[in-house]
């Protein structure tokens, strides 16, 4: 059969009587000659190695090139995002996070602190509207931080989320973080840890002078706490546990209606706040004994004011 551009033609063969039925008339023509009429398909039929119509692949993309890009919203406040390449993460890094927003608020004390070669990827501020940060393509890790949530939850737990990702050249990819999303923990550099001496042996108040990790944080935190009075006097500890130097510059303790002198053999240097303070290093601690002699034993309400610094002591891994 005769194949036309694909087309395949259909061979009507009318003979003499149909032709006689069907047009009222018309000549015959010779008996030996058979009149041969070609018909048009109602459709074409596609060759074995072409697609059925209406699925032909689309034409492929034009490579992609140049940096790769990664959005991210955070609905939430204080929001910070860091894009690190994967060879520079390391899981061990206890404190990588707050060093990656430190690196973006106070550059020179964390360079100093032996975090320099974070300082290409410094956190940005992460809002809901969202921030792109460009990368070279290849493996990272994406790190977001939601930061000033000690004070609010007392501990640092649910803090953070971490992924490791993939990008391709020109490739943008998207994420919208919400606080449900925020399962991975990040510790802040550590502070000093306050106690008070009860008939029980030590109450655990919490840290003190928290996120104060540079002079220039340097700050006072208020603790409202229950203390025991004993004999007379409320005695609390200030104890420094991790590898860092605690600046105190001053301390006092007030109840309702009075501030509670410090004993006469506490530091000099702790009775004002006037910048002449003392120094705690890890595993040091201060006992310190307030005078409350009209005050009978038993558990009382107190406001603690703990004001100074500390400074973290190299990397803390």
């Amino acid at each position: 059969m005769i194949r036309l551009d694909g087309i395949v033609p259909t061979l009507v063969m009318l003979t003499l009587a149909t032709m006689t039925a069907s047009c009222g008339g018309s000549a015959p023509p010779p008996d030996d000659q058979p009149s041969v009429v070609v018909v048009p398909p109602i459709q074409t039929i596609a060759a074995a190695d072409e697609p059925p119509p209406g699925e032909w692949p689309d034409k492929p993309d034009e490579p992609r090139t140049g940096p790769a890009h990664v959005a991210v919203a955070c609905q939430f406040t204080d929001g910070w995002v860091s894009v690190l390449p994967t060879e520079l993460y390391d899981p061990g890094e206890e404190f990588l996070m707050q060093a990656l927003i430190g690196l973006a608020e106070e550059p020179s004390f964390w360079e100093q602190a032996g975090y320099g070669r974070f300082r290409d990827h410094r956190a940005t501020r992460c809002t809901d509207r969202g921030t792109t940060v460009d990368v070279p393509t290849g493996s990272h890790y994406l790190l977001i931080g939601w930061a000033n949530q000690f004070s609010v939850k007392g501990q640092y737990r649910d803090n953070g989320y971490l992924e490791q990702i993939t990008l391709q050249p020109g490739e943008t990819r998207h994420f919208k973080i919400t606080t449900d999303r925020l399962t991975h923990t990040w510790l802040c550099i550590s502070c000093p840890y306050l106690l008070a001496h009860g008939a029980g042996g030590l109450d655990e108040l919490g840290q003190v002078l928290v996120d104060r990790y540079t002079r220039r944080r340097k700050g006072t935190d208020v603790v409202q706490a229950q203390v025991a009075v004993q004999d007379g006097r409320v005695t609390l500890t200030i104890a420094e546990r991790e590898p860092e130097i605690t600046h105190l510059d001053a301390i006092e303790v007030t109840t309702a209606n009075r501030r509670l002198s410090l004993a006469l053999a506490a530091p000099a240097a702790l009775r004002q706040i006037d910048g002449q303070g003392l120094q705690l290093s890890m595993g040091e601690q201060l006992d310190l004994v307030f005078e409350a002699p009209t005050v009978p034993d038993g558990l009382i309400d107190v406001e603690i004011h703990v004001t100074g610094h500390y400074e973290p002591v190299g990397p803390l891994l």
